[in-house]
């Protein structure tokens, strides 16, 4: 995908501030705290506390705030993750749109609860994502029904970006910036922005070593797909990274690192014991 291609795709600085004027109705602005049991000059962005539990709700409410009239009475069918599939289901009851949304079996009971609990139709099916996507488009191509993919939803990355706004807003003089890394969208959307309004600042992904598409990605220069991946942090278990994420990356990204489960997991454990955050 080419620079004139994002530029097509509306991804734009203006876009982002638009995103985060319609997102103010609906999503929580997150504190930025310090976290000094951690270390000097470290802060944490705590999206854990936004509405749903993650960034997700960004994204799914900034693309269905600007549904059609018919496209709000024709509903959604779509296969997502966890906290993606939660954002979509809170947006969807907010705006009084019907969704059936296609999750892997082994999906979190209490995630598949809440999701339920707004309204949404949950078929629990396939063993990882990308099988849940296949049984969605099967399903929608057998009852003539539309699917939604937000995979490469620019309104959707316009919707992440607004965390940046907030962050650059907290901390006027932010100079590195270190995210997770699982399709890629998080931290593609907001290297775009962070670099555009400060480009001093560097940018650090970090992906589970057991799941490293980006990193392979960026390292053949082309979008990778691994034929097997594990990790118990499922968000970020990810067999190929989001196209337009990957050209973000490729462009803005500074630096991609990758950790061990252990580390995940003794991670974990320092912010629950040191911040009293999970």
């Amino acid at each position: 995908m080419t620079e004139n291609k994002l530029t097509e795709n509306k991804l734009t600085v203006d876009g982002v501030y638009s995103a985060a004027f319609n997102l103010k109705p609906i999503i929580r602005k997150t504190d930025l705290i310090q976290a000094e049991n951690l270390g000097d000059n470290i802060y944490l962005k705590t999206e854990n506390l936004q509405k749903t539990g993650s960034f997700k709700i960004r994204g799914a409410y900034n693309k269905l705030s600007k549904f059609k009239k018919e496209e709000k009475e024709r509903g959604l069918v779509t296969a997502a993750y966890a906290n993606n599939a939660l954002g979509l289901a809170l947006s969807c009851k907010k705006l009084d749109i019907k969704i059936m949304i296609f999750m892997p079996e082994q999906s979190p009971l209490f995630k598949v609860e809440n999701i339920k609990s707004y309204g949404a139709e949950v078929i629990l099916v396939g063993n990882s994502y990308e099988e849940s996507l296949d049984y969605a488009r099967s399903f929608c191509k057998e009852n003539n029904k539309i699917f939604f993919d937000s995979s490469e939803d620019v309104d959707y990355l316009l919707g992440y970006a607004s965390l940046g706004l907030e962050i650059l807003d907290q901390l006027v003089d932010l100079d590195i910036l270190v995210l997770p890394v699982g399709s890629g969208s998080l931290i593609g959307a907001l290297s775009f922005l962070i670099k555009s309004l400060k480009p001093d600042t560097k940018i650090i992904g970090v992906e589970a070593e057991n799941a490293p598409c980006m990193r392979k990605s960026l390292e053949a220069r082309k979008i990778q797909k691994l034929d097997k991946v594990s990790s118990f942090s499922d968000a970020i278990c990810i067999k190929k990274p989001n196209e337009l994420a990957f050209d973000l990356c490729k462009k803005y990204l500074d630096e991609i690192v990758t950790v061990s489960e252990d580390e995940i997991a003794s991670a974990i454990l320092v912010l629950l014991e040191k911040q009293k955050l999970m």
